[in-house]
């Protein structure tokens, strides 16, 4: 499971939960009912995943969680729901600024790609508003004189990759909107916060420059100091030969202090492009040690040779920090752990592409199965029963296991 999760403490005010509100959420994801309990400060609480809420049971008041998604089919849409978000709210539009909101942190938490408004519907946090909207930024783009068409399937998953909202595309030249977009070069600025700081008077990069030190309102949290310490050099790509200069390090540390470690550099590197965005490794044990006690004993290792330099945050199967050659820029760095029958759909989903992990999710779909980075499963006879686990022992079992061909690596977009 995921360990980035997050509650609404007052209204955009999103900070990680505790060790037993994450346990909690462990109980609520492997249950038929998506639902979870755990004790604090004298009070009982439940986590409903299906409502993406904590509730008190005494006074039954609720608050908002999100998942906080490595990666997700659905980060896109997600994305285009908070630049909305953020846009009403610096408008003074609270009531449409929070279902913007409240949309996104359901698109992001739901574990599948979204396809359509209809499907939307479904989840909870999305309205008819919403789907209709959901509907429009999946619109493919007119023909000639004005006609629509519906996409054939390949052409609708690229849509979910570049999507637009036709409200959104209006405002890009918004003075508003210009400040929003620059503000968000900064890592871990989001378009919510980001909103908060233009509605404080901080609207270019340069302003945010000024709250490096300070406290309060619209000061920077850890995290977000760290981004804008490293902002320009987080915005230039990694070239290939500098990206496998990163993954002979990760192996030689590993090969030096873990032998019994198994690693993939993944994402666009592994895919044989001439950039990448970051560093993003996947590891399992193959020792009997557990995943999180790995990546501990991992990250540490990482940190006293001097190769990571910051932490941005981390739980019990995922790191993301930042990484510096000896004579290299700083980079953005993303360490997984995960148990050992899970690794090849992880190193298969993060590895990409998106359309390819859209493609197989759909195809599994058609088969009366499910797949994430996780598992693959077929669907219980019975509603509300687990499903039957389909191992693979390689990535090439998975695409087999899905009647597809298989392909390398390099051949994946």
């Amino acid at each position: 499971m995921d360990d980035l999760w997050e509650i609404e403490l007052t209204r955009d005010k999103w900070v990680p939960v505790d060790a037993a509100m994450r346990a909690a959420i462990a109980d609520a994801v492997n249950s038929t009912s998506n639902s979870g309990q755990f004790e604090a400060r004298g009070f009982s609480y439940e986590v409903d995943l299906n409502a993406m809420v904590q509730r008190n049971k005494s006074t039954q008041r609720t608050r908002p969680i999100r998942r906080i998604a490595p990666s997700s089919d659905n980060d896109h849409l997600a994305s285009i729901f908070e630049q909305m978000g953020a846009i009403k709210k610096l408008q003074k539009d609270t009531f449409r600024a929070t279902a913007y909101q409240k949309a996104a942190a359901a698109l992001r938490a739901h574990p599948s790609a979204v396809v359509s408004g209809k499907e939307a519907r479904g989840i909870a946090g999305i309205g008819k508003g919403m789907a209709e909207r959901i509907d429009k930024a999946l619109e493919p783009p007119a023909r000639a004189g004005g006609v629509k068409c519906v996409p054939p399937q390949p052409m609708r998953e690229q849509v979910l990759e570049s999507g637009h909202l036709p409200e959104l595309e209006e405002l890009k030249r918004d003075t508003d909107v210009v400040a929003l977009r620059e503000l968000q070069l900064v890592h871990g600025v989001g378009a919510v916060r980001a909103g908060a700081l233009i509605g404080q008077g901080v609207r270019a990069f340069d302003g945010l420059q000024q709250l490096r030190g300070l406290r309060g309102p619209v000061s920077l949290d850890p995290a977000q100091r760290i981004g804008l310490r490293h902002a320009e050099e987080f915005r230039q790509k990694i070239p290939r030969a500098e990206a496998r200069r990163h993954e002979e390090a990760l192996l030689s540390a590993r090969d030096a202090s873990l032998p019994a470690m198994q690693l993939v550099v993944c994402g666009s590197y592994r895919r044989g492009k001439a950039t990448s965005g970051d560093i993003d490794a996947l590891v399992t044990p193959t020792d009997g040690a557990t995943p999180a006690s790995l990546l501990a004993r991992w990250v540490d290792v990482l940190r006293e040779s001097g190769y990571v330099t910051d932490t941005l945050a981390q739980g019990p199967s995922k790191f993301m920090g930042v990484c510096r050659l000896p004579d290299g820029m700083h980079r953005r760095l993303d360490l997984r752990s995960v148990p050992p029958e899970q690794f090849h759909f992880a190193t298969l989903y993060f590895t990409g592409s998106n359309l390819l992990n859209v493609k197989m999710r759909l195809r599994a779909i058609e088969l009366g199965m499910t797949l994430n980075e996780y598992r693959l499963e077929r669907k219980p006879a019975v509603d509300g029963q687990e499903g039957e686990a389909v191992p693979a022992g390689s990535e090439r079992e998975v695409f087999e296991a899905l009647g597809m061909d298989y392909l390398e690596p390099h051949e994946r977009g």
